[in-house]
């Protein structure tokens, strides 16, 4: 009878240990995991800012003023937009292993596409293509949080992969203007083609599914008319529109400015060397990177959605306004000023935490997709807009063959921004419900 006791007691205990080195595989494995998702959403990000430090480039390949510029940099958007709620439904059905590992493959064949040509069409063909495949890469780190990550840290997380976004984009910004002088745009994209290729298939290798039994909530998977329900349950909630038109204005500091016109501004404005506006624009993305955690984890430890949100897009719209309007200010304070701009703008971070708390676990995909889906219609807006803007107010100074554009034409096309960001923050603290901690269905 003792010699039974002790070897039930061995085995229990061998069973303990066996239990607590698998939760710690678990543990790595899910780390993994998400950081790979992380890095895809870090891949997409590159590519999405190249058109800012090729301007001059594009400008002399396709013989496009300012409007073309834009609409060839928002094919980008174009898709990347439209796929955001079907993104968000074939996350929610298909889980992340196979989706993200297809849209890695887009990426990289779009930009074959876009270095390979001296058609336009071709070349707004391959944007689009990164496009889509670049509209599953946050939605899917998202999804890869909430399957293998604790739920409390949501916010944090989301933030954190924000922060290796903007590590891309600032990547974009120093590493090809770099390699742009050294060995051309097309060369350069082309090489960041071949990058995407090499991370297809580590991809397809390291994600994993979670199986039915290892998620808590069994419709993590929903099917069929319980998606469109799911859906249309999102989009009748008013709660999901304010807080998506939130996240659009705060954004546009990155998706109009920063990814965009923000370089050309700080060379024919603040009169900056190419490689001194790379690095002034890509201070507009390193305070989102150190602000997206940041805010995420303050907008925890407040207990508060709301009131970091309103602080953050105020504080935004000063810094900008600042950098459009007050002249002759120094290239140190030009960008200190980007960066506080950046740095307080990315408590957009936070509208994925409130589209959560919107809506019901089951959802959290489809949610996050409509979210992400208002969040860029700024780019879809004003990268076109902008530009037509600068053509219309402008007298067109040809400068070796490219338009060139003053202060006064930029202070009028770029206006929108710090308005937009204080309008965002007024529905924020006029119309949105606090959510933090709850589960609001409407």
């Amino acid at each position: 009878m003792r010699t039974h006791t002790t070897k039930s007691i061995e085995m229990g205990m061998r069973e303990t240990s066996n239990t607590m080195n698998e939760s710690k595989k678990m543990t790595w494995l899910a780390c993994a995991i998400w950081t790979l998702g992380a890095v895809f959403y870090c891949y997409e990000y590159y590519l999405r800012v190249a058109p800012s430090v090729m301007t001059s480039d594009l400008a002399l390949a396709y013989h496009a003023d300012a409007a073309l510029l834009g609409n060839l940099a928002a094919c980008y958007y174009y898709a990347y937009t439209a796929m955001q709620i079907p993104v968000g439904i074939l996350m929610d059905k298909f889980g992340p292993k196979k989706i993200l590992t297809l849209a890695c493959f887009c990426c990289a064949v779009g930009s074959l596409l876009f270095c390979a040509t001296d058609q336009l069409w071709v070349a707004a063909a391959g944007r689009f293509l990164v496009g889509f495949g670049s509209a599953f890469a946050y939605v899917g780190v998202l999804k890869l949080t909430t399957l293998w990550l604790p739920s409390n840290l949501f916010a944090m997380f989301s933030g954190l992969a924000t922060t290796l976004g903007m590590v891309g984009a600032i990547s974009g910004d120093l590493v090809m203007t770099q390699l742009v002088d050294l060995i051309g745009w097309q060369a350069t994209v082309y090489y960041s083609a071949i990058a995407g290729l090499i991370l297809t298939p580590i991809l397809w290798a390291v994600l994993q599914e979670r199986s039915s039994k290892e998620i808590p909530i069994s419709q993590d998977k929903p099917q069929g008319k319980s998606l469109m329900k799911g859906l249309l349950q999102i989009i009748k909630n008013p709660q999901m529109w304010i807080n998506g038109f939130y996240g659009c204005c705060a954004y546009m500091i990155i998706s109009a400015f920063a990814e965009l016109w923000g370089i050309p501004f700080l060379k024919d404005v603040r009169h900056l060397s190419p490689q001194s506006a790379a690095m002034a624009n890509s201070a507009v993305f390193l305070g989102f990177a150190i602000g997206g955690p940041l805010m995420g984890w303050l907008s925890d430890r407040m207990s508060r959605r709301r009131l970091p949100m309103i602080l953050g897009a105020l504080a935004s719209a000063v810094c900008l306004t600042a950098v459009i309007y007050i002249p002759y200010l120094h290239a140190f304070a030009v960008t200190v000023l980007l960066f506080l701009a950046g740095l307080f703008a990315s408590s957009q971070v936070i509208v994925f935490a409130v589209g959560r708390d919107n809506n019901e676990p089951a959802l959290v995909g489809t949610a996050v997709a409509f979210t992400n889906m208002a969040v860029m219609m700024g780019g879809v807006v004003f990268q076109p807009l902008v530009g037509s803007l600068l053509d219309w107010v402008s007298e067109g100074n040809m400068v070796n063959g490219i338009l060139v554009y003053g202060s006064h034409d930029y202070m009028i096309a770029l206006a929108a921004l710090p308005v937009m960001l204080v309008l965002g923050a007024l529905f924020v603290a006029f119309f949105l419900k606090e959510t933090y901690g709850e589960y609001r269905p409407q």
